[in-house]
């Protein structure tokens, strides 16, 4: 009688159980150390400036026109061969 077994199956489970370990050692520092995150906080202050609302869409139109000609040299040069 043989035995065989999948080594692929193997690694992925001891990489699973590598995993779960890293986990529930991150689980328990936390517990240990009591880490909160209740008192972490940022405050952000978001300005408006209508100039560079304005200069955005300007660049992004500028992109955008500049993306869609990149393509006309291809469509060109493929029309000049087939005539």
């Amino acid at each position: 009688m043989r035995l065989s077994f999948d080594t692929m199956s193997l690694r992925s489970s001891r990489s699973l159980n590598n995993c779960l370990l890293v986990a529930l050692a991150f689980v328990v520092l936390n517990a240990l150390l009591a880490f909160s995150t209740r008192d972490a906080f940022t405050l952000v202050t978001v300005y408006h400036y209508d100039f560079l609302n304005t200069l955005s869409e300007i660049v992004g139109w500028i992109y955008f026109l500049a993306w869609s000609v990149s393509f006309y040299p291809q469509i060109y040069y493929n029309w000049t061969r087939k005539r």
